[in-house]
């Protein structure tokens, strides 16, 4: 009893001291390097934990999460038990199942995951997955089980004249109680483990593995350690970004991959007598998001994410055409960042006029979208197109001598101001040789 004491005691003892050891580790780690987005401090990460596990957005990402896995559980164990049932009582079944059932049991689960989204799309990957996973693993526990049961009691059952629905409720099912149980547990796991990297892949909307994908740190963005404006430290942020771009030009120059073989582009260099700057880099920093005009429409994400809308968006009053994925580069406070992928999209008139001011057009990031969707029509070759309809809507309005709502509220107008634009060159609907794969 002593001993048996002393081995408890000796085993907890190695497992607070690699615990303690742990939190020295980070601990020190925070000491010196004194930011929180590599390594956070103590304090901020339970902040941080409580504040994800108390958060409403969260309770409802995981109660979705236990649900679809127990639907999916319940739905795959019903068919790999009754598959494997008929497997063991009727041969042919068995080899005509053994095949699929090798080959989802033997593929990595991200081999299946990935070729379920190509073949099925976004929306019902994770749960064909899921049964993918499942059906093979109540198939072969059932097989292992009906196996372990003794000849005898089946010789028992013939004697008696059982037919195939009297072995299953008497024999089977009895003796598979165990297995079934095995059955679910290993379900639950693996159910979890596929709809998380699932989600994580296809990013699905309010779901665990999406929270997980933004909540990673990726450093491969731009300056994102605080906040060049409204800080109290803004002076010191404007210095470290520069270093920071200073840093990728060296990289450029020394470790870079080169075309011709090598590495390092030595030629790359700063020019200040170009920038019209001290150091060579920019005069102001490059601000991807701006405020936003309340126009009389707003592009939405329902709009063009290939995740939510079924086929391109198509605008009447579209005065330009774009194209990239909604991506949302990591913020400075809470260092969340988005990307999802986009229709070829139209930039409609409404999305430039505000509803109420008179008289101001806007040209360029301020147009009426949303933080999400501004991911996609922030792209210069989209500015550049909407900054030049913009300017002929002005032309446009200022020849007619009307202001540019009622060239929007006007069929024969808008028809007129957008032959305009055909006439100079602009296109406003991507050519269906562009559409056809996305109809």
């Amino acid at each position: 009893m002593e001993l048996k004491i002393k081995s408890t005691f000796y085993k907890y003892s190695i497992y607070t001291l690699s615990i303690t050891l742990v939190l020295l580790l980070w601990i020190i780690g925070t000491s010196n390097l004194k930011t929180n987005l590599l390594i956070p401090t103590i304090d901020k990460t339970l902040k941080a934990f409580f504040s994800l596990i108390t958060s409403r957005g969260t309770h409802y990402a995981l109660f979705k999460l236990i649900l679809s896995v127990l639907v999916g559980l319940l739905l795959g164990s019903t068919v790999g038990i009754i598959t494997g049932i008929l497997a063991f009582h009727f041969k042919g079944v068995y080899y005509f199942s053994k095949g699929f059932i090798v080959f989802f049991r033997t593929v990595p689960k991200i081999s299946i995951i990935l070729i379920i989204i190509i073949v099925f799309g976004y929306r019902l990957s994770g749960y064909i997955s899921l049964l993918l996973i499942i059906i093979p693993i109540a198939f072969d526990t059932v097989i292992t089980g009906l196996s372990q049961i003794n000849s005898d009691y089946y010789d028992v059952f013939k004697l008696e004249g059982g037919d195939f629905f009297e072995t299953l409720s008497y024999l089977y099912l009895p003796f598979l109680k165990d297995y079934i149980i095995l059955i679910l547990i290993q379900g639950i796991g693996f159910g979890i483990k596929v709809m998380i990297m699932s989600d994580y892949l296809i990013l699905t909307k309010n779901s665990i593995g999406a929270k997980l994908f933004w909540a990673r740190s990726n450093l491969e963005y731009d300056y994102i350690f605080g906040n060049i404006y409204d800080d109290p430290n803004s002076e010191y942020h404007k210095y470290a970004a520069r270093e920071l771009t200073k840093s990728l030009i060296y990289w450029l120059q020394t470790e870079a991959r080169r075309d011709d073989g090598g590495y390092g582009y030595k030629e790359i260099c700063l020019v200040p007598e170009v920038l019209g700057t001290k150091d060579g880099l920019a005069m102001a920093p490059y601000i991807r998001e701006s405020r936003r005009i309340k126009a009389l429409y707003t592009i939405k994400e329902q709009d063009i994410s290939r995740k939510y809308a079924k086929k391109p968006p198509h605008f009447k009053d579209s005065i330009g055409i774009g194209h990239y994925h909604i991506d949302l580069h990591m913020t400075t406070k809470t260092k969340t960042h988005f990307f999802d992928e986009a229709y070829p999209f139209q930039i409609p008139l409404g999305a430039l006029i505000p509803i109420k001011t008179k008289n101001l057009v806007a040209a360029c990031k301020n147009i009426g979208t949303t933080h999400i969707t501004n991911g996609c029509y922030r792209l210069h070759p989209v500015e550049w197109n909407i900054g030049e309809s913009a300017g002929y809507l002005v032309a446009f309005s200022i020849k007619n001598g009307i202001i540019p709502k009622n060239i929007y509220k006007n069929d024969k107008l808008l028809k007129d101001y957008q032959e305009l634009l055909k006439d100079e060159g602009i296109l406003l609907e991507w050519p269906y040789s562009v559409l056809e794969e996305y109809l």
